[in-house]
């Protein structure tokens, strides 16, 4: 392991395009809508309340607004996901990608504010069909508190419901991931949670110079490392330098 010690850490593999150049200059992350993410099961789903007119009910219109995004994290192997020969293979272009290697909890800390929910996704058969009889209603008798918004609350519940559940077909993503109102850019502080951006050994030397020079611009060229895997070997590893 080169990552050691007690923390997790979450995996961000991604293409070379000018959208993943663009964020890694300005150290940021993209949410993006459901409907534009790559799992054609995004969104496939009905929602049945038992009384919309409940003054506990959510507003469903927000729905539209729910943007996600997706990392990877691994908990029988916490400290190394990097080399996953799955992840580098479909998320990451083949090799011709990168990989950023963020540390969990002080990404969560950063983003907490900006986000509605953040945790691992469960892997189990579901339902396209979301009812809601676990909200809270006027009949569940409970006294409002201060500082307690029942609603809000239920729309947290529908939202974990409908975007924190996938199908075990997809069991091997190992996601993670968070979700918050309004698609678009939330910025990170790339000196206290990116540990290191990893560049594939199949991206071509234009891309892999853009991208060396767009960290060593932070001044953090230590954080770069390469994805290199080897004649007759089926695994991926990763190295301070670059192996062709």
């Amino acid at each position: 392991m080169r990552l050691k010690g007690s923390k997790l850490y979450l995996y961000k593999f991604q293409r070379v395009d000018k959208y993943s150049v663009a964020n890694l200059l300005n150290t940021c992350l993209y949410f993006a809508k459901p409907a534009n993410l790559n799992d054609p099961t995004e969104s496939l789903f009905e929602l049945e309340l038992p009384n919309r007119d409940d003054k506990y009910c959510p507003d469903l219109e927000h729905f539209k607004n729910i943007a996600a995004l997706s990392m990877a994290v691994d908990m029988k192997r916490p400290y190394e996901l990097s080399d996953s020969l799955f992840h580098w293979s479909y998320y990451a272009d083949g090799l011709r990608g990168f990989c950023m290697v963020f540390d969990k909890q002080r990404l969560v800390e950063e983003f907490n504010d900006e986000t509605l929910v953040h945790d691992y996704i469960g892997y189990q058969p579901i339902s396209n069909i979301l009812i809601g009889d676990n909200l809270i209603t006027e009949e569940s008798g409970l006294e409002e508190v201060p500082g307690k918004n029942f609603k809000h609350d239920n729309f947290g519940r529908l939202v974990t419901s409908a975007y924190m559940n996938k199908p075990d077909s997809y069991a091997n993503e190992k996601e993670y991931r968070f979700i918050k109102t309004g698609d678009g850019e939330l910025k990170y502080n790339h000196l206290n949670s990116l540990r290191e951006v990893i560049i594939g050994s199949k991206m071509s030397d234009h891309d892999r110079k853009l991208l060396e020079s767009i960290i060593k611009l932070t001044g953090q060229d230590s954080k770069i490392k390469y994805a290199n895997i080897l004649k007759n070997r089926y695994q991926v590893f990763i190295e301070p330098e670059l192996r062709r």
